[in-house]
């Protein structure tokens, strides 16, 4: 005996493929996929844009900021060997008055005849040379106060210092 379909057998027709979509569901599909992407598009170039302005915005802010910074140069920034040659340098002589304590606020120790000091234009505060040298090499300020160091007096050389000149200076 022939085998038999069993679709045939229980009377049931054969399935047929699914009707092959129609043209508009075509069209309307590639249009959804296009209209997909141009809003994909659109908003790619709109972050694109925003992301140029802010990359802009903070170029100009950086330029402004480096801009101040020459004008106004960081006092964390120390000063050359030849930029100290130009503050004021003297040499300390006994005769200020033995009571007061005058001492180095680097060292803490005292200044002693013939010791070569350093007064800060600026502030006018008074150091051992060898002790503010090396804190001005690193620092452009005055340990003491903080204000910024100026090289712009002139250099003296004062062999001796009376009391009086001294006290002047130091009140400076």
């Amino acid at each position: 005996m022939p085998l038999q379909d069993s679709a045939a057998g229980s009377g049931d027709p054969l399935p047929h493929p699914p009707p092959p979509p129609k043209p508009e569901a075509k069209l309307l599909s590639l249009l959804l996929k296009v209209a997909v992407m141009i809003f994909f598009t659109t908003l790619f170039f709109i972050f694109l844009g925003l992301a140029t302005a802010l990359l802009l915005f903070h170029l100009c802010i950086a330029s402004a900021l480096h801009r101040r910074r020459a004008q106004y140069p960081d006092s964390s920034s120390g000063f050359s060997r030849r930029d100290l040659k130009k503050l004021l340098q003297f040499q300390f002589s006994n005769g200020v008055n033995p009571h007061s304590q005058i001492d180095c606020s680097i060292c803490l120790d005292g200044f002693r005849k013939g010791q070569w000091c350093r007064k800060l234009g600026g502030c006018g505060h008074v150091y051992h040379r060898k002790c503010i040298d090396s804190w001005l090499v690193r620092v452009s300020t005055c340990p003491l106060c903080r204000r910024c160091v100026r090289l712009d007096m002139e250099e003296h050389k004062i062999n001796c210092v009376s009391p009086r000149n001294y006290e002047i200076l130091y009140a400076l």
